[in-house]
């Protein structure tokens, strides 16, 4: 081949690339125009953000993919950065989510460079893996979604809330009121105790790592003190008896339960002086209130439902209500890239037009 035609060769490379980066390159290089869509009513649905406003014909795509993808692919002297952004201009257009996002900007930017073709994938005309990509791509754009992160973490925190208060409650109303109850659950928290600090007294002498330490028998041996005060609290007058009046050293071991549970339940965040305090203070409170009281545990428990079915309800709603401000907030910012590219596109033809005169 001659140096002319290797050098036309590397132009038309080169122009392939700057197209398909260009905005709306990937409608352009691959000949494929945006069909609006309708609703039943026949009317566009652009009014609704979450939905694609336009489609393509697919099989079109697919044949204008095949034929390109041959011109371009490495084994036969194509670019490697040309073909990749064949492959991904290819998925974007195939995959209506992808494509909404790409029409709203006019640029693609999630363009990821794992995105190559096999030349058999090529030369048989093989869709399987592009709809698995396809799939992929959805998937990870969901999962992604800072809405559902939140509800994700929220939730999760949630259930944590509603079984440590079931939990709570249990000790508090049938536990702590009768020997036969008391007395085998201090039991058990005392082996807990024993258990965490062995194996914190061997972390260092051994050749595996238990990964407890002396600290972490901290919150065992606080919840038994505070489940011992809760036993002594309650007065009785025969073991058949029930537990009678309410006393302030039930109220501080049910305070020191509750401080503990909510603090194991929020162990990674940020604590200090004033978290600690204020965690304090938030479980003398509720000790206050509960008092041991079988109703006011189930009150707290059908709240902290409540709680989570409205916050499963509502980050949906909110996830709709973000996108749909990030659509019009990107589709302005596409339609400002569009006229800079076009002033850009005019005023380069301007002036290779004066050189030529």
């Amino acid at each position: 081949m001659s140096t002319k035609s290797l050098e036309e060769k590397e132009i038309s490379q080169h122009d392939a690339f700057m197209q398909l980066v260009a905005p709306d390159g990937y409608y352009k290089y691959l000949g494929v125009e945006k069909i609006p869509v309708e609703d039943k009513t026949g009317n566009s649905s652009s009014s609704s953000p979450n939905a694609p406003s336009f489609t393509v014909d697919v099989d079109l795509v697919k044949k204008s993919y095949r034929k390109l993808s041959r011109r371009h692919h490495p084994d036969k002297g194509g670019d490697p950065n040309t073909f990749r952004l064949l492959n991904r201009a290819q998925r974007v257009l195939l995959h209506p989510k992808l494509r909404a996002q790409y029409d709203n900007l006019g640029i693609d930017l999630d363009d990821d460079e794992g995105d190559h073709h096999s030349p058999s994938d090529v030369n048989n005309g093989d869709d399987t893996n592009d709809e698995s990509s396809n799939n992929k791509d959805a998937g990870n754009g969901i999962s992604q979604g800072i809405i559902s992160e939140l509800a994700t973490i929220a939730l999760s925190g949630m259930m944590q809330l509603i079984i440590r208060t079931a939990l709570m409650g249990v000790a508090a109303v049938l536990v702590v009121r009768y020997r036969w109850t008391a007395i085998p659950a201090l039991l058990f928290m005392a082996y807990i105790v024993v258990q965490v600090v062995g194996k914190a007294s061997i972390r260092g002498g051994s050749v595996y790592d238990t990964g407890a330490s002396l600290y972490d028998a901290i919150s065992p041996i606080l919840i038994f003190i505070g489940l011992f005060f809760m036993f002594l609290g309650r007065t009785r007058g025969s073991e058949e008896q029930e537990a009678k009046d309410w006393t302030w050293l039930f109220w501080l071991g049910e305070t020191m339960v509750v401080a503990l549970f909510s603090y194991n339940s929020l162990i990674n965040a940020p604590w200090n002086i004033f978290s600690y305090s204020l965690l304090a203070v938030a479980a003398g409170l509720l000790a206050l209130w509960f008092r041991g009281k079988f109703y006011n545990y189930l009150t707290a428990l059908v709240l902290e439902v409540i709680l989570a079915v409205l916050i499963a309800m509502a980050f949906p709603i909110m996830e709709l209500v973000l996108e749909a401000i990030l659509n019009e907030k990107l589709k302005k910012v596409g339609e400002k890239i569009r006229s800079h590219h076009r002033q850009l596109e005019q005023y380069y033809l301007d002036k290779y037009q004066n050189r030529k005169c």
